[in-house]
């Protein structure tokens, strides 16, 4: 299975209006790609990706995007035709304030050595 979503069509704006589950007031959720892996080719990628998701999900920065995400986070898949593998994005739906804190405290870090080299 692949999902590719690199035509202009496919992607969502950088921010949508949900309301609070809380309040029921409107705000500002964000869709970002919080990490991100790759791996060779294997017989069942699904089955291989489980650990880096895993791993990732019990690190600082997946146990916090569990804990304050709008939604659960969803992973696409792609096919990476340069190393002849496969290719995992993890996104994750932020609400303003949580967006916020992501950017200040991981930035744009969504590998393992990136998220490392922040804590």
């Amino acid at each position: 299975m692949s999902n590719t979503t690199l035509y202009e069509y496919d992607k969502e704006p950088p921010w949508l209006v949900h309301l609070d589950k809380k309040t029921g007031l409107p705000i500002k959720v964000y869709n970002v790609c919080v990490h991100k892996f790759k791996m060779g080719d294997v017989e069942d990628p699904e089955i291989y990706a489980a650990g880096p998701l895993l791993d990732w999900q019990n690190s600082e920065a997946g146990k916090w995007v569990m804990e304050h995400a709008e939604e659960p986070p969803t992973y696409q898949q792609f096919i990476d035709h340069y190393s002849m593998g496969y290719a995992y994005n993890v996104y994750a739906k932020l609400a303003d304030k949580n967006y916020t804190f992501w950017c200040l405290k991981w930035g744009k870090a969504t590998t393992p050595q990136d998220i490392l080299k922040n804590t």
